[in-house]
């Protein structure tokens, strides 16, 4: 398609030509036949030019005719006798085919097809005739870092938020009702996404930008060459940081650590409870460059801690009293299921919240020096996040303790549920409890 729709007899003629079983036989024959000699190829890319000439007159070209595909279509994509027509074209092509199907996203479903937000893309369990929940829909980090977001649009003028096409998964859906004039969907274009925060925050403003981790590897570049080279005061809310249980390989949030900590003036953070994700996001203000808050797309449980001991590139004790033998520096919400497990097994165990991921707490390696084992539990990121980056600094300060990390495998982490995929990972809370006990 270019200004309107590709139209006419001729255009169809030839398109079913081109797609033809005894035209791209006769193709195929007539190029291997004359491409035995010299004269042969003469002969035959000088026929081609003909043919190219009669084609882009007669037939309307399209982008993917001139990358060198066979454009077919569009097609109607919930036709089944369509598609199955469009594939039989396609295969008796001898180029690489491109099938441009139109389909309506739900189709069948009524309420699904209305959609007009993006709340069936992916959605509970449901009524069929009302599309209500079946069950209350439990308070999550998603949910409630979603209200901080519209508090801090609320308070500051100067916020402005971002989203790259996650704007009900996040649930930012009221601020964009609500703040119209300061909050940008821009569509599955991350890379914009982080050069326009950027360049807001360059002019002046106090942009914040909403992302799931598995989508922000694509922005890798945008991140540092034009926020981060540039200073540029950008708070990043990263959603679905790791396991993402049913969304399969390409959506589990476990790498972006690995990779945020490569990049110099990027400061990377994960809250355990909402008082400390409030705290973080207070602490954003204060941090210049880019200030990541990692957190996943799971219930909220309320650890009880005050969040005031909280300062910037500081970790803090949540359990202390072991004579100095065993601690765990452990990330993330887990912790409070580990503090509540170490406790009820009456276990003689120090645990650390690192708060700060990137770069590593300023007095986090001093406090763990003095222990005879440590252990870095970290169920949200590969060892290439935080636990690489402490291994390395306690071998460099001549740590003469053991040393053990328990993380997610570096590897495509196939579709399960969440509690299935941190038992196969071995990041579970039993997985710890067991091999605290056994010593390690």
């Amino acid at each position: 398609m270019s200004i309107s729709k590709p139209v006419g007899g001729i255009r169809r003629f030839f398109r079913g030509i081109s797609t033809g079983k005894v035209y791209n036989k006769m193709k195929r024959g007539y190029k291997n036949l004359l491409f035995r000699g010299k004269f042969g190829k003469a002969l035959y890319n000088f026929t081609h030019k003909i043919k190219a000439t009669l084609k882009s007159g007669l037939v309307p070209t399209t982008m993917f005719d001139n990358m060198g595909f066979t454009y077919i279509g569009p097609i109607n994509g919930n036709n089944i006798q369509e598609v199955e027509k469009a594939l039989k074209k396609a295969k008796n092509t001898c180029r690489p085919a491109l099938i441009h199907c139109l389909t309506t996203k739900g189709k069948g479903y009524q309420l699904a097809e209305g959609d007009k937000t993006g709340y069936w893309h992916g959605v509970a369990p449901f009524d069929k005739k009302t599309g209500e929940p079946l069950k209350e829909q439990k308070k999550t980090f998603s949910t409630e870092i979603g209200q901080l977001v519209q508090q801090k649009m609320e308070e500051d003028e100067q916020a402005i938020l971002v989203s790259p096409a996650t704007e009900h998964g996040s649930s930012l859906s009221e601020c964009f009702k609500k703040y119209r004039s300061r909050c940008f969907d821009v569509g599955i274009a991350e890379e914009h996404a982080l050069t326009f925060a950027g360049a807001l925050s360059l002019n002046g403003y106090k942009p914040i930008v909403s992302i799931y981790s598995t989508f922000l590897q694509r922005a890798y570049d945008q991140l540092s060459h034009d926020c981060a080279r540039l200073d540029s005061k950008v708070t990043l809310l990263i959603d679905r940081a790791g396991l993402c249980g049913k969304y399969g390989k390409t959506h589990q949030g476990i790498y972006d650590v690995g990779f945020l900590k490569t990049i110099p003036g990027v400061t990377v953070s994960m809250p355990i409870d909402m008082d400390s994700a409030k705290r973080l996001l207070g602490i954003s203000d204060e941090i210049e460059g880019v200030f990541a808050i990692r957190y996943p797309n799971e219930a909220i449980k309320e650890f009880g801690s005050k969040a005031d001991d909280i300062k910037p590139n500081c970790s803090r004790f949540v359990r202390k009293g072991a004579e100095n033998k065993v601690v765990v520096v452990s990330v993330g919400p887990k912790t409070i299921e580990l503090v509540e497990s170490v406790e009820k097994e009456g276990l003689d165990v120090d645990i650390i919240d690192p708060v700060f991921l990137s770069p590593i707490p300023s007095n986090l390696i001093n406090d763990i020096s003095s222990y005879e084992k440590v252990l870095i539990y970290d169920a949200y990121s590969t060892k290439e996040g935080m636990a690489s980056s402490i291994l390395s600094e306690l071998a460099l300060t001549g740590f003469k303790g053991k040393a053990s990390s328990i993380c997610i495998p570096t590897s495509f982490i196939g579709h399960s549920c969440l509690k299935e995929q941190e038992k196969e990972c071995k990041v579970d809370i039993e997985s710890v409890i067991s091999f605290l006990k056994e010593g390690f």
